[in-house]
């Protein structure tokens, strides 16, 4: 996803990914990744619809217990 994110915004596209690593579950992830989509979308739309074509494989991780 910062493949394609210049060095001037990649600290704040880091920090609004933060709260998709830090949600509870798969539901409230979606939720956060569609704030996301709503701030960054239409600046970095290859990236973000990288991380919307995938959710599916992005989200796995929920099925395992910390």
């Amino acid at each position: 996803i910062l493949r394609y994110v210049p060095e001037k915004d990649k600290k704040a596209v880091v920090a609004d990914l933060k709260p998709l690593y830090q949600a509870v579950n798969q539901e409230q992830d979606y939720v956060k990744l569609l704030e996301f989509e709503d701030k960054w979308g239409k600046k970095y739309s290859l990236s973000v619809k990288g991380w919307l074509d995938n959710w599916v494989n992005l989200s796995t991780y929920f099925e395992y217990s910390p």
